[in-house]
């Protein structure tokens, strides 16, 4: 694992969330959607969003880096699209979560979220 600002720096950008589980409600474990984890350092910023078919869910939040390896957030913004229209929007407060990075190397990571998941990612290419 890379050094805490180096993790940092190289978390930094997009990731698709390929696998998380087991999760405490068993038909979540898994769902067969493109879902994508977004880290922006310079803010502080994070996005998920999730697409199935015509339907994509955004979620909008501020993070904070504690410690050598976690990653502190919490969604504050809600909004969904429908082909890609916006049809809801909303200001929310999720409970926080924190994602303990435990492995990163080339374009993979793996974290385990303080609600007992495990999640494994892919880094996105830049656009």
């Amino acid at each position: 694992m890379p050094n805490t600002e180096d993790l940092l720096s190289q978390l930094q950008g997009a990731w698709r969330l390929v696998f998380s589980g087991p999760s405490k409600i068993q038909f979540l474990s898994y769902i067969p959607v493109d879902e994508d984890f977004v880290i922006d350092s310079s803010d502080s910023s994070l996005k998920l969003e999730s697409d199935l078919g015509p339907l994509r869910a955004k979620f909008g939040g501020a993070f904070k880096w504690r410690g050598s390896n976690e990653l502190d957030f919490s969604f504050t913004k809600a909004e969904v699209d429908l082909f890609g229209r916006s049809v809801w929007r909303k200001d929310v407060a999720f409970k926080p979560k924190t994602y303990s990075y435990f492995w990163l190397r080339d374009d993979v990571a793996c974290a385990r979220s303080s609600g007992g998941t495990l999640t494994l990612m892919r880094r996105l290419p830049s656009v």
